[in-house]
């Protein structure tokens, strides 16, 4: 999760030592909120690159919560923004299926990783 306070430091330091006013810093916490959702979605987008290319399965049953603990880290999938916009490993493998990322084996809480074509 986002350091909101963090984040807001780094925007009042930039007010502070800026020449420009700004008219409303919750517009510029907002930008930069934005500005940072897009960068982690686009490291997810090469992290998932290079995590489809190493890996043929992913498990997340009961007894893998390390592995859907990396995931989540590894694929950035917990929301910069207030609130519960986070999304799990396994909910986030099961929006892939349909995009052809991945396909659930039958009965099992394992994941086939559809390679790339």
């Amino acid at each position: 999760m986002c350091n909101h306070s963090g984040l807001s430091n780094v925007i009042s330091q930039g007010l502070k030592t800026s020449k420009m006013q700004i008219v409303n810093p919750d517009l510029a916490h907002d930008a930069a909120l934005c500005l940072l959702d897009a960068l982690r979605q686009k490291a997810a987008e090469t992290a998932w690159g290079i995590i489809r290319s190493a890996y043929r399965e992913i498990s997340t049953d009961k007894a893998a919560e390390v592995t859907r603990a990396w995931l989540v880290r590894s694929l950035f999938l917990e929301s910069v923004y207030d609130g519960d916009r986070s999304i799990g490993a396994v909910e986030w493998l099961e929006s892939k299926v349909a995009v052809g990322y991945v396909r659930k084996k039958e009965g099992q809480e394992r994941w086939v990783v559809c390679k790339a074509r």
